[in-house]
């Protein structure tokens, strides 16, 4: 994010660069960017995940639980809501399959594949989650923002 932030800035003073439109990805995609970056940053078209969730959870119970937890006014990483879905989705598969002898909880690993890969129809933050049979859980949904006036403004795809 730092240097991201340096590249930024060192693009906007490097002659012949002005009127270049730069671009990045979700590894930028962060307020502590756009606070290090400054003005450097306006114009700038990002990639990332889409964060367009739908529900009233996200809003309503995952936001206000998360600034209560951190102490920050909003996420500090784009795929919050993706680890909240991907931690949930092993908890469950752990629930399912450990078990308790002589006082140790086991996890047998290959039934614990096996039940995460499992997974169908788990309704997330993210969207409705089914894995496959290598372990993916989430379709990929891809955004692209514009910095403007020092904030992120999604541009594609409309909504």
């Amino acid at each position: 994010m730092a240097e991201g932030a340096l590249i930024t800035q060192q693009a906007r003073e490097t002659a012949g660069l002005e009127d270049t439109i730069l671009a990045g990805a979700d590894g930028i995609f962060t307020p502590d960017f756009l606070d290090a970056a400054g003005d450097a940053a306006n114009g700038m078209v990002l990639s990332g995940p889409d964060l367009a969730f739908a529900g009233d959870f996200y809003a309503d119970t995952f936001l206000p639980a998360y600034i209560e937890v951190s102490g920050e006014d909003q996420p500090i990483s784009v795929f919050h809501a993706h680890a909240y879905d991907a931690y949930n989705l092993l908890a469950d598969a752990i629930e399912a399959v450990a078990f308790t002898d002589g006082g140790t909880t086991y996890i047998p690993r290959t039934a614990l594949r096996d039940a995460f890969f499992a997974t169908s129809g788990v309704e997330g933050i993210t969207g409705t989650l089914t894995c496959d049979e290598n372990g993916d859980c989430a379709d990929a949904k891809i955004s692209v923002s514009e910095v403007q006036d020092g904030e992120f403004v999604r541009i594609w795809p409309e909504e």
